[in-house]
């Protein structure tokens, strides 16, 4: 445990404070106990600010926003298990690639299936709108049911604006 700067008060009394500078004693009320402490509003103001702004701005980006799905594929990735005398030994990984336009961004993520069985909603296809969070490396795109699956971002470019028509 941390050393905490020790803050004298009456003799026989010793009060611990956690912020350094803080609390300042005040003069002891009469009879035993600890005296009464003042507290630093603009001290007490920044450690509160510390400790609530990371909350507040993991909530607002929890919320979820309609996304839609420009392309989703199965895809298989070859990998390497291990040498034999200088032979690979191939193992294929199934996995799943999808497109996403969000907020003016086309994202591009991945997502590992489990094994080759493992399907995904019929409902995902081209053109569909889905609900979609943002959270990190992360893209959550929302089943039917309510679940989520976590795909891992690969790539986020902005959407590109369509070329104007020169038919003459």
């Amino acid at each position: 445990m941390p050393k905490l700067p020790r803050i004298a008060t009456r003799p026989g009394y010793a009060l611990y404070c956690a912020f350094g500078t803080c609390l300042r004693p005040s003069s002891p009320l009469p009879g035993p106990g600890l005296p009464i402490l003042k507290i630093n509003m603009r001290y007490l103001l920044v450690c509160l600010l510390a400790l609530v702004a990371p909350l507040a701005s993991e909530a607002i980006a929890r919320g979820s926003a309609p996304g839609k799905i420009v392309t989703i594929e199965r895809k298989v990735r070859t990998t390497v298990q291990m040498y034999i005398v200088s032979t690979p030994l191939m193992k294929d990984e199934p996995y799943c690639e999808i497109q996403v336009d969000l907020q003016g961004y086309r994202y591009l993520a991945e997502y590992d299936l489990r094994d080759t069985e493992e399907t995904l909603p019929e409902n995902w296809v081209a053109g569909e709108t889905v609900k979609v969070r943002l959270q990190g490396r992360k893209l959550f795109v929302e089943r039917p049911g309510g679940a989520e699956v976590g795909f891992t971002m690969t790539r986020k470019k902005p959407i590109p604006a369509a070329a104007p028509n020169k038919s003459k």
